[in-house]
């Protein structure tokens, strides 16, 4: 089951990354790096939409013998620090050019043909230094990955760190660990921002509560209980926040359009890719099926990475081309938001009990009938045994 959780966890969101990059540069004439971008933002599934349905239907006791809701629920997790990992690299090898050229992330060619003949001598004449620049690619292409690396670290010695402070065995214990996770998270997110590396943020406050989580046994349950309360008080902050930022007015039916189009083509491939990740994981026809819609719903990730190329566009003076762009991803983002999570809540909650095997509840200390039968039996059988010599029988 190991090897199903972690093909169930990559290889959906990496094969809707790159189909909804192929997508983006055909139909809306993204560059790579944009595609890749959007790929990763709408290649995450989301856990607030996921996790509850599932734990409704094993409430039920649906699925549980196949183990689809622990699956699906684990899953879900890696899935998500996938998409994350994945968006920060693209992202700093997007916006590690933001500034000295005009066209990044767009590939019209009208855009190459505004740069005026002085521009390209300056760039042709920049590009003399050979040592500098061949630093700078490669700070640019290593940069992504080196934050990804960044953040994991930091949050797996956080995490270690807090398998100690505070003691378990405090008075309020569960109290201080939840403002710990809670304080962590924000620390990571705004001080990666401030040393300059801001996709490491993420990753960090995913993985120290991760790690963390391994030693505290019977307070994790507790303060994730806590920190589910604190969700529902920020949640309609953060998607309020988001609906501030899209102007309806300036939104334009073909993108609209065209993005839907990238978006169902991404769950197509994602999709078939899900069903082709539990063909051997021991699950009937319907039961696959039933995992490939819960492998739809959208809503909490999209809404967290999805306005941050937008933010970091205006934070670096981007040029109008790379804001336009920005500001589409986050448009698309939203709409996958509005189609899947209402979509995929309600497949997940009318297919289950129709797709899912109950669990098989046996009575303690019962046994199955033809077990019962064959005992009665072998009682009857032995109830009579001959004594040692033979003379008669002795009555059990």
């Amino acid at each position: 089951m190991k090897g199903v959780c972690l093909r169930l966890s990559a290889l959906p969101c990496l094969v809707e990354a790159v189909t909804c990059a192929v997508a983006c540069y055909l139909l809306l004439g993204f560059s790579w790096e944009w595609g890749f971008i959007l790929g990763f933002v709408l290649g995450a599934v989301t856990p607030a939409v996921i996790v509850p349905s599932l734990l409704i239907l094993q409430g039920n006791g649906l699925g549980i013998d196949q183990g689809i809701p622990t699956l699906v629920i684990a899953a879900s997790s890696f899935d998500d620090v996938l998409a994350i990992s994945g968006f920060s690299v693209v992202l700093g090898v997007a916006f590690s050019t933001v500034g000295s050229t005009e066209e990044v992330g767009l590939t019209n060619a009208s855009v190459f043909t505004n740069i005026s003949t002085n521009e390209l001598m300056t760039t042709t004449s920049s590009t003399e230094g050979g040592d500098s620049n061949a630093g700078e690619l490669a700070l640019m292409i290593f940069r992504g990955p080196l934050e990804m690396l960044g953040g994991v670290a930091a949050g797996a010695i956080i995490g270690i760190i807090l398998w100690y402070v505070p003691n378990g065995k405090q008075k309020h214990s569960t109290f201080n660990r939840t403002l710990l996770v809670f304080g962590v998270g924000i620390l990571s997110i705004f001080g990666s921002r401030i040393a300059g590396f801001p996709g490491s943020g993420a990753l960090a406050a995913i993985v120290a509560p991760f790690v963390a989580a391994f030693k505290w046994n019977e307070t994790k349950v507790s303060v994730s209980n806590n920190m589910g309360v604190l969700w529902k008080i920020f949640e309609p902050i953060m998607f309020g926040l988001i609906g501030a930022e899209i102007n309806i007015e300036s939104m334009d039916a073909d993108i609209i359009g065209l993005g839907l189009a990238v978006l169902f083509i991404g769950l197509l491939f994602r999709t078939l890719t899900t069903f082709a990740a539990v063909l051997r994981a021991g699950l009937t026809l319907k039961e696959k099926i039933f995992v490939c819609f819960a492998w739809l719903p959208k809503a909490t990730v999209q809404a967290a990475i999805g306005p941050v190329a937008l933010d970091t566009a205006k934070k670096l003076n981007a040029p109008e081309e790379i804001q336009n762009i920005a500001e589409q991803i986050l448009t698309i983002a939203v709409l996958s938001i509005l189609i899947t999570a209402p979509l995929g809540a309600a497949t997940i909650g009318l297919s289950g009990p129709v797709l899912l095997r109950k669990q098989q509840v046996v009575n303690e200390g019962a046994l199955p009938l033809n077990d019962q039968t064959a005992i009665c039996r072998l009682v009857e059988q032995e109830r009579r045994i001959p004594a040692d010599d033979g003379s008669e029988t002795i009555e059990l």
